[in-house]
C-alpha cells in the first residue's frame, strides 16, 4: 500500500504586482481563517476580492461569519463547472 501525502495550499495572487501569498495546511475553516488574516495584514488598504475554488470550506459557516465581520474581504464565486 502506498502512503500518499496530499499538499493543501491556500494562495492569493496580486495581479498588479505579481506578489503571491500562500500557506499550506489542512482544509479546515480555522486554517483558512488564519490565512485570510494574513491576507488582510498584507493588503491592509482597500477591498480584497478573491475567487475561491468552490470547495465546501469556502461556504463553511465559520468562514462566512468571518467574511461578514471583515468586509474588506469579498469572495466572488464563479459558476460551478462540470
Amino acid at each position: 500500500m502506498v502512503d500518499l501525502k496530499v499538499a493543501k495550499l491556500f494562495g492569493i495572487l496580486n495581479y498588479e504586482t505579481g506578489h503571491v501569498l500562500y500557506r499550506d495546511g489542512e482544509r479546515y475553516a480555522p486554517v483558512l481563517i488564519q490565512f485570510l488574516d494574513a491576507v488582510r495584514k498584507s493588503y491592509a488598504k482597500g477591498k480584497i476580492g478573491t475567487i475561491p475554488d468552490n470547495s465546501r470550506i469556502d461556504r463553511a459557516e465559520q468562514v462566512q461569519t468571518y467574511l461578514q465581520k471583515h468586509t474588506q474581504l469579498q469572495f466572488v464565486f464563479l459558476p460551478k463547472y462540470h
